[in-house]
């Protein structure tokens, strides 16, 4: 059986890297990302259905569906009077991009 190898990368890894590409202080770059990570949140509870394109190849999609919408199998166990739906999309010049690099390392 294929066994997958999930890589998790936190956000002190990702500040590394982007440290390492752009030479930017590592410090400037948390303040960025945690500034990302509010505006983001912000946005996506600005409306009942929300596209954030973040940076070129991803766009995140979010809807507020009332429970009563929602899969008549699931909602009775949901406590709330809305469930949050997120979602990440990729053009396909991201993905056959990350492709590329896949098959290069």
């Amino acid at each position: 059986m294929y066994k997958i190898h999930t890589k998790y990368f936190n956000q002190a890894e990702i500040i590394n890297s982007v440290h390492e590409y752009t030479g930017f202080p590592k410090e400037d770059i948390k303040q960025i990302l945690d500034s990302l990570n509010i505006v983001v949140r912000d946005k996506i509870s600005d409306g009942k259905r929300t596209k954030l394109k973040l940076f070129a190849g991803l766009t995140i999609s979010s809807e507020f569906i009332p429970r009563e919408e929602f899969n008549i199998n699931l909602r009775e166990n949901i406590n709330s009077d809305t469930i949050l739906s997120l979602s990440a999309d990729f053009t396909k010049r991201f993905k056959q991009d990350v492709k590329n690099r896949y098959q290069k390392k």
